[in-house]
């Protein structure tokens, strides 16, 4: 209270509430001189001037906040400092968040500027440090292997690019946990720095607030404040540094996105230069060269790959590779550059492409990365269209060939000068019983002779060769995997390429069954011819016994007749006796030949065989056994 009159209120005023030594309002008498006015204006906010009854305002007085008139002062001039200090308190506020958004419009003007975002970082601390008037504001970027960068520090150039260890730091990782802000109003007694307590005490720190920098919603960084003479700090200061923070994240992504493309740029286009001066060389190589960079995109091309593809060189620069073909077979394309981009090569791989004006090829691509910084991927590339049509068919007879080969019943085999088997089908598996796993490329055809026939057939083969004559078909024998020995029938030849021998090929026919068949043909054909013969024997004997009975029934009878005339001791006599013995011998040899079923022979004189008439005209013994 300043003045007479102003004196006079001061017991109204303590009775109202108003602690008189706080320095937040002053009541002037406007009968004191103008120069205290205008020193208690400087000084003081806000400033209201009482007058008398009747007096009238000066010119300084009505530059004041507010003019009470003495009758009134004691009732009005309590609610009246109440309304013009809070007054001054919502001006005083709007003014600080006003300084704090001049303050946040200024840090992301200097971050959105461009340049090196490492120094705008740098820049961008000293304002926060000076806005806030504290000691130290930091920025610190998190690599997530327990570690962190200094970016920029306010009050220290020095600290830009040093590491440190977040074990050291519990308030960085208690933010990086939590992901929010954490403000410490008392560092030196906050039980969450206890293992670091005798650093804030050294360096007598008071309060600290650290705020996470989240990019991706990810903790990338935190901007770090701390304070050696202020209690703490205010929302409003820690929402100003949370805002600063989220713009520094995104403008650091910005500006590190934009170099980047600055950088590739400047990169391509000093690629592009350098790639100018292959493409005279380029020019003159028959296959497709393309020049890929490290998007995939085509960096250059040939004339020999525009014709390919059905392009223009101007036309094809800038594509990914995927678009150099129709969208229909696009994949194929994009799985290729896959491969380069992962680092791999391509060596000789066919593409079935279809091109942007319809027809369909087949690409034989290399690719590979190009060494150099001319570019990342380089793809050489030919039309083997007619040709891989052309292996189609000899694929598909040569397939053919060997579906017959191996459909055949006959062993078909082959084997090398050396005699290493090179071929082994089905029917030489079912002859001989060996897998052609086992034998192709791992066996000699030596094996599978006897010793020492595999040389007789060769040199035999050669023999025939030299003389001119066919080698034909020989009856030999191979050796099973049983042990077996086979009979077979051989058909052998030499095979030539470009006029020398390669290989020789044998076609080998199991005769186990024909000879068989022949052995039980040539069994049955003797049977038959055994019962020819006795067929012919028994009617051969059956006709000589009914022709010699005839005149032998008269011997007989004659001979009987005349024997029965003669007297005993008569000439003649004996002689009868023994012409009718023999009649009636021979009449039982008669009796046997009508008996003969069978051809059965005995040894006559020296090789001479005669029919035994005892064992043909007799039936074998039948054997009855008794059933078990």
């Amino acid at each position: 209270m300043i003045g007479p009159a102003a004196e006079a209120l001061s017991a109204q005023m303590i009775a109202a509430g108003f602690d008189l030594a706080d320095g937040g309002a002053a009541v002037i008498d406007v009968d004191a001189a103008h120069e205290r006015i205008a020193d208690v204006r400087h000084r003081y906010s806000p400033v209201v001037a009482l007058l008398g009854g009747n007096a009238s305002a000066s010119a300084e007085a009505s530059a004041l906040d507010a003019l009470v008139r003495l009758p009134h002062a004691a009732a009005d001039l309590p609610p009246l400092l109440r309304t013009l200090i809070r007054a001054a308190e919502d001006r005083g506020e709007l003014q600080r968040q006003a300084d704090d958004l001049a303050a946040l419009v200024d840090v992301t003007g200097a971050l959105a500027g461009g340049g090196d975002p490492e120094g705008l970082v740098a820049q961008v601390v000293r304002r926060i440090a000076g806005r806030l008037t504290i000691e130290r504001c930091s920025l610190v970027l998190i690599d997530g292997a327990g570690s962190g960068t200094v970016v920029a520090s306010s009050d220290d150039p020095s600290a830009r690019g040093m590491r440190i260890d977040l074990a050291n730091y519990p308030e960085f990782r208690e933010v990086m946990l939590t992901g929010r802000p954490l403000v410490i109003d008392d560092a030196q007694a906050h039980p969450l720095l206890d293992p670091v307590r005798e650093q804030f005490v050294v360096r007598r720190i008071s309060a600290i607030a650290v705020v996470p920098m989240v990019r991706d919603g990810t903790v990338a960084g935190v901007l770090f404040v701390r304070s050696r003479a202020q209690g703490g700090f205010s929302p409003r200061e820690v929402a100003f540094l949370c805002a600063v923070a989220s713009v520094s994240a995104v403008a650091l992504r910005n500006a590190g996105h934009i170099q980047s493309e600055r950088r590739q740029r400047a990169a391509a286009e000093r690629e592009l230069s350098q790639l100018r001066r292959y493409e005279d060389f380029f020019s003159h190589v028959n296959d497709g060269m393309a020049v890929l960079d490290e998007q995939g995109r085509v960096l250059t091309v040939n004339p020999a790959g525009c014709s390919i593809l059905g392009l223009h060189g101007e036309e094809a620069r800038g594509l990914p590779l995927p678009e150099l073909v129709a969208k229909e077979i696009a994949m194929e394309a994009t799985l290729l550059w896959r491969e380069l981009a992962g680092g791999g090569r391509v060596l000789s791989a066919d593409l079935r492409v279809q091109t942007r004006d319809g027809r369909p090829l087949t690409l034989s691509v290399s690719a590979g990365p190009l060494r150099s910084q001319n570019g990342h991927a380089i793809l050489s590339f030919r039309d083997v269209s007619e040709r891989r049509e052309l292996e189609s068919e000899l694929r598909q007879t040569k397939e053919f060939l060997e579906r017959l080969i191996h459909a055949t019943s006959d062993g078909i085999v082959a084997a090398d000068l050396q005699g290493t088997l090179l071929l082994f089908n089905k029917g030489a598996e079912r002859m001989t019983g060996f897998p052609a796993g086992a034998l192709v490329g791992k066996s000699n055809i030596r094996e599978l002779y006897p010793p020492g026939l595999a040389e007789e057939m060769m040199r035999r083969l050669r023999e025939a060769r030299a003389a001119g004559e066919e080698f034909g078909r020989v009856r030999c024998e191979i050796v099973a995997r049983s042990g077996e020995v086979i009979p077979v029938d051989l058909s052998a030849a030499i095979v030539t390429e470009d006029g020398r021998d390669t290989a020789t090929v044998g076609v080998f026919r199991d005769l186990r069954e024909e000879l068989r068949r022949e052995s039980e043909l040539r069994k049955t054909r003797e049977r038959l011819e055994e019962a020819e013969k006795a067929a012919v024997v028994s009617e051969l004997a059956g006709a000589a016994a009914h022709e010699l009975n005839q005149p032998l029934t008269s011997v007989l009878g004659f001979s009987e007749l005349l024997f029965r005339r003669t007297r005993e001791h008569e000439k003649g006599r004996e002689e009868l006796a023994a012409i009718l013995r023999e009649a009636e011998r021979m009449a039982q040899i008669v009796k046997k030949i009508g008996r003969i079923t069978r051809y059965e022979t005995t040894a006559y004189v020296g090789k001479t065989r005669i029919v035994d008439l005892d064992r043909a005209s007799n039936p074998p013994a039948v054997v009855i056994r008794d059933k078990p």
